[in-house]
């Protein structure tokens, strides 16, 4: 009875402090970045790509660009990096730690934290199963503003003023410590707004060019003269009744891309339908990788030189 006794207060008081989050303590940071703002342009296109560059899509490139600049990038690529125990055994507390990226319509909002959490596993624990976290953080944002033309979209990112810390403390009122240095901070916001990332961190899409062609030879001729051309295209016969390649790589003249084939059986000889898809990269530096459809102009020629070879 005694033991039911004290197994009842310890769970209360547990209950009570996992129930009670302290108050954060807050400091603010003062920020004199070397760079005041961070200009980023994303050409328009036009045609069958029009609809790659868009205030939606300039957004996300925006975001990507901050990600990547500002830190913890390996967070995102390996969380479990960014995810480490205190403590042996499968219960216990644990730590995750990261940044965060958001933008809104006049800010981009930049959130470091530093989570403990515990997880208890097992019915006979009081807290079996269940999760707590107490999070502290380093806020800041980056004011930005995106002007339109006929040609492109244009973003001024422009340096904050400051950063808050947001420090609090676990059930037994021991601090959670920040994610990094606050010295750290004034270097990662210089990051954001010198470092270059036009070649890493484009706006990447496909456009897509579809068509057929008659050939006087059978299909298996056909896909013959495909073989010789290309090698194996991982051939196979759909319940249809025609014969679809692989999608196969192909680059010319510094364009990237790729084709899909089918086959039919058509009048005694074939008919061949093509999918092709261009890989079309707009850099953040007003430059774009792009051809205006060239490339897929080009490789629809080509194969249906081949299949009438």
């Amino acid at each position: 009875m005694k033991k039911l006794g004290k197994l009842l207060v310890a769970t209360s008081i547990f209950t009570l402090l996992a129930g009670c989050k302290s108050t954060p303590e807050s400091t603010v940071i003062n920020l004199q970045p070397t760079n005041t703002t961070k200009t980023l342009t994303f050409k328009k296109l036009d045609g069958d790509a029009a609809n790659v560059v868009t205030l939606n899509s300039v957004k996300q490139a925006v975001v990507q660009h901050v990600k990547a600049t500002s830190g913890f990038a390996h967070c995102d690529t390996s969380p479990r990096e960014c995810n480490k125990k205190q403590n042996k055994g499968f219960e216990g507390v644990y730590n995750k730690w990261g940044r965060k990226v958001y933008i809104n319509e006049n800010q981009i909002s930049l959130k470091y934290f530093n989570t403990e959490y515990t997880y208890n596993r097992g019915s006979s624990s009081p807290f079996g199963g269940s999760t707590s976290e107490y999070t502290s953080t380093i806020d800041t944002a980056f004011p930005y503003t995106i002007s339109e033309t006929a040609d492109a979209f244009t973003v001024t990112i422009k340096s904050p003023a400051n950063a808050t810390t947001n420090k609090v403390r676990n059930p037994i009122f021991l601090p959670v410590g920040l994610p990094l240095k606050t010295s750290r901070v004034q270097e990662l916001v210089n990051d954001v707004l010198e470092l270059d990332t036009a070649e890493t961190i484009p706006i990447t899409h496909y456009v897509k060019k579809s068509g057929e062609f008659n050939v006087e030879y059978a299909p298996e001729s056909v896909k013959a003269n495909y073989v010789r051309e290309y090698g194996d295209l991982g051939w196979n016969k759909a319940s249809a009744g025609f014969l679809k390649s692989g999608r196969e790589n192909v680059t010319s003249n510094g364009q990237s891309g790729n084709f899909e084939l089918k086959i039919h059986l058509y009048r005694g000889n074939s008919k061949v339908e093509f999918d092709i898809k261009q890989q079309i990269k707009v850099l953040n530096n007003g430059t774009v990788q792009y051809d205006n459809g060239a490339f897929t102009k080009q490789i629809a020629e080509k194969l249906e030189q081949v299949a009438k070879s």
